[in-house]
């Protein structure tokens, strides 16, 4: 559990063999007013899992190689013009 704060990202990561299934579930709370996003990248920056605007559910996504991979937690507050 972490917080996230308004218009920032928190990201996690961590060293995977190849061939390696990865799968996690997450739920947002107490956001209002913001939308949260996630994106899972490796080193060389190819988004391997996305969702936009979620609040609870599951991901997963298999390596193909040895990497580092990166789960980040995207908030964003939309302007109001």
């Amino acid at each position: 559990m972490f917080r996230l704060s308004p218009n920032t990202q928190k990201c996690l990561k961590d060293e995977m063999q190849g061939n390696q299934i990865v799968a996690g579930e997450y739920e947002i709370t107490n956001a209002p007013g913001q939308k949260i996003d996630y994106v899972v990248r490796d080193t060389k920056g190819h988004i391997l899992a996305q969702k936009e605007d979620i609040s609870k559910g599951k991901f997963s996504f298999t390596s193909e190689v040895y990497d580092t991979f990166e789960i980040c937690f995207i908030s964003q507050v939309p302007s109001s013009t």
